[in-house]
C-alpha cells in the first residue's frame, strides 16, 4: 500500500458523531538509529502523532490512546535479523510477529526503506484476521497523522476507496480526513469483534 502526503483543496468537514465513545490501546514502537542512537520518533512527537489521529477519527467516535511507546534497537533482536532500513516486502512480516500483540494496536516506525526494492509504499498495515497484525511506518512519514490514521484504518478493516477527501483515499492529501458513516460504523464492530482486547474503558 503506497502513501504520500500532498495537497488539495480542503474538503468539508463531516458531521460530528453521536455514536458512544470508543477507545482503542496503541502501542509505538520506535526503531533506533544504530549510528546515532535515536529512535525514530520521541515520546513527544508520538503523542502529536496521537492527537492528529484522534482529531481524524473522532467523527466515529473513536480514539487512540498511547498506552507503550518503546524505543528498541532492533540489530540487537538476533532472533528475528530486523534492520533498521528495510529492503524487502518479505521483512514486514517479520517485523509485525516480533511486536504483534494483542492487548494494543501496534505501530512500528522503522528506518528508510530501499524503494528501488520496494516499490513506492511507505507504510504497511495487516488487515484484520492477517497474521501477524500491526502496522509498519516508514520513518520519513512516521509523524504524518494523516497517513497513520489510514493505516490504523485498516487495521480496523477499511479498504481504500477513491474518493480524495476520504482518509481511505490512497494517495493522502492534507484533505484526506472525511470518514462517512458506513466506514464509522464498519470501524467501530472489527474493533469489537477482532481488537476486543485493545478496547479501554472511555472515561
Amino acid at each position: 500500500m503506497a502513501f504520500g502526503a500532498s495537497s488539495a483543496p480542503k474538503a468539508d468537514p463531516s458531521p460530528n458523531s453521536s455514536h458512544e465513545l470508543m477507545v482503542l490501546a496503541l502501542k509505538f514502537v520506535e526503531y533506533q538509529d544504530p549510528k546515532t542512537g535515536k529512535p525514530v520518533m520521541n515520546q513527544i512527537a508520538a503523542q502529536k502523532v496521537v492527537d492528529g489521529v484522534n482529531k481524524i477519527w473522532g467523527q466515529c467516535g473513536l480514539q487512540v490512546k498511547l498506552e507503550r511507546y518503546q524505543p528498541v534497537n532492533a540489530s540487537t533482536l538476533a532472533h528475528d535479523k530486523l534492520k533498521f532500513h528495510l529492503s524487502s516486502m518479505d521483512e514486514l512480516d517479520r517485523v509485525r510477529s516480533t511486536f504483534d500483540d494483542k492487548k494494543d494496536l501496534v505501530v512500528i516506525n522503522t528506518g528508510g526503506w530501499n524503494h528501488k526494492k520496494m516499490g513506492t509504499a511507505n507504510a504497511w498495515t495487516a488487515m484484520p484476521g492477517d497474521a501477524p497484525s500491526g502496522a509498519v511506518i516508514e520513518g520519513p512519514v512516521a509523524t504524518n497523522a494523516p497517513i497513520i490514521a489510514h493505516e490504523l484504518g485498516h487495521y480496523l478493516g477499511l479498504d481504500h476507496v477513491s474518493d480524495p477527501t476520504d482518509m481511505m483515499n490512497p494517495l493522502i492529501y492534507d484533505s484526506s480526513t472525511v470518514i462517512y458513516s458506513a466506514q464509522c460504523d464498519s470501524m467501530r464492530k472489527v474493533a469489537q469483534e477482532a481488537h476486543a482486547q485493545a478496547l479501554r474503558p472511555s472515561a
